[in-house]
């Protein structure tokens, strides 16, 4: 089989790293993966890599978050262009199967009018507007299938797609190093700079940890990507004075989270999984986090984690005050959390999974367990 994949940015989030670490499953399979993404950021090259073969997109510049109405005129415009390049690729590859991993590509494809299955993986939520309409119609011109990585971000596509066509599976990581951690308390929070994160929430409630904990220390490992470069420069002026070490982006957080006496999501937007929490959890590292979105679909509060009473400074302040004093607990739910990665959350098992919701999706019969789609009540 051979499939094209093609994702609408460039630089390496969360959804970039799950679709690396899905290409290796494809290619053992003995399936051909070739790719078209934007010129922005370190995903073509890491494709390459892989040996894939990477087309490049035209590039395309959007405000982060809520759009512009300039960027609705640039989307417009950019669609036939897009169309028509995505249906040239999937002739020039033979493409059997079309693997989209990010909305903003599924009005092209729908435009694109293809004659080949379609696989759309959802790694985030799209609330009611006029993106969320868009990709609803473009799945339903597609007759595609869809993953999800949490039933939160399934459900504004139900009633879009067939009942079975629409599949729940959750991201997987290959495990971090367990915990090293020796000398005084810490915590930190790893992942994108951007406001829909809680950095600065983060920031303010260290100020208040610190006068009950004084002894505590901070860190805030990530970099502004995708136009967050303001928030990022207030959490910055924010920190100041504060115990607080900025790393920047890394692509192995093993050492960061081996520093960890708890790691904390906050969260403030509609976070689709929290892919750094399984990472936390493999590495026997507590977390702790707001109700957001998808989260306390992994989260069993005071079992597998913990998560604040409300999404405010002051309700994550005390919550961190409570666990980090708390160690025998802090112990407790590290080795829950990493029981709850070992059946959950291995990369094994989201490589299994993906790749069987894809043959099924061509139509290729492969052994072991079927997929099973999503059952909404």
């Amino acid at each position: 089989m051979n499939i094209l994949f093609i994702d609408q940015f460039g630089e390496l989030g969360g959804a970039q790293q799950c679709l690396l670490e899905l290409i290796p499953a494809v290619q053992e399979r003995g399936w051909r993966a070739s790719a078209a993404v934007p010129p922005e950021g370190e995903l073509a090259q890491c494709l390459r890599s892989l040996g894939v073969e990477v087309t490049l997109l035209p590039p395309a510049h959007y405000e982060a978050a809520r759009k512009s109405p300039g960027d609705a005129l640039r989307f417009g415009r950019a669609l036939p262009v897009l169309a028509r390049q995505i249906a040239g690729l999937c002739s020039l590859y033979s493409a059997n199967l079309l693997y989209i991993n990010g909305p903003r590509l599924l009005p092209a494809a729908a435009l694109a009018h293809l004659e080949i299955p379609v696989v759309f993986h959802a790694h985030s939520y799209l609330p009611h507007g006029l993106s969320r309409t868009l990709a609803r119609r473009s799945l339903r011109l597609c007759n595609a299938t869809v993953i999800g990585v949490s039933r939160f971000v399934a459900s504004y596509v139900t009633g879009a797609v067939a009942a079975d066509r629409l599949f729940v599976i959750p991201n997987g990581t290959a495990g971090a190093q367990r915990p090293r951690h020796v000398g005084g308390l810490c915590a930190g929070v790893i992942g994108r700079i951007a406001r829909e994160k809680g950095q600065l929430e983060f920031v303010h409630a260290a100020r208040i940890v610190l006068r009950q904990l004084p002894e505590c220390r901070f860190l805030i490992c990530g970099a502004a990507l995708l136009g967050s470069e303001d928030y990022a420069a207030r959490v910055q002026l924010a920190a100041r004075g504060l115990p607080m070490d900025f790393r920047g982006w890394r692509h192995d957080i093993g050492p960061v989270l081996s520093e960890l006496d708890l790691l904390v999501v906050p969260s403030t937007g509609a976070e689709g999984f929290g892919r750094v929490i399984i990472e936390a959890f493999s590495a026997g590292v507590p977390v702790l986090a707001f109700r957001s979105g998808g989260i306390p679909e992994i989260i069993e509060d005071g079992k597998t984690g913990y998560l604040a009473e409300s999404k405010t400074t002051e309700s994550l302040a005390q919550s961190m005050i409570a666990t980090l004093r708390d160690e025998k607990s802090r112990q407790a739910v590290a080795r829950n959390g990493f029981s709850r990665w070992q059946e959950h959350y291995t990369l094994a098992r989201y490589r299994e999974r993906i790749t069987a919701v894809m043959a099924l999706a061509a139509g290729i019969e492969t052994p072991g367990q079927p997929a099973e789609p999503l059952r909404l009540p």
